[in-house]
């Protein structure tokens, strides 16, 4: 806490905030952007699915 105090004196409240955010968000980021690579390759290894959605569209239709 004590390396902060100078931090906001000197450049804001405004921007260590920011600075505060964008370092938790990070790692959430990073998990995104795994999870996005690695979709295409979920969506061929597993079997089609349908959804519930598309469950009631077909009951409807029948």
């Amino acid at each position: 806490m004590e390396q902060w105090l100078p931090l906001i004196s000197e450049v804001g409240f405004p921007i260590t905030i920011v600075l505060y955010l964008l370092y938790r968000i990070e790692g959430k980021l990073d998990m995104l952007n795994q999870s996005i690579v690695e979709l295409p390759k979920r969506m061929k290894d597993e079997p089609y699915e349908r959804t519930v959605y598309q469950e009631r569209e077909r009951s409807q239709i029948l």
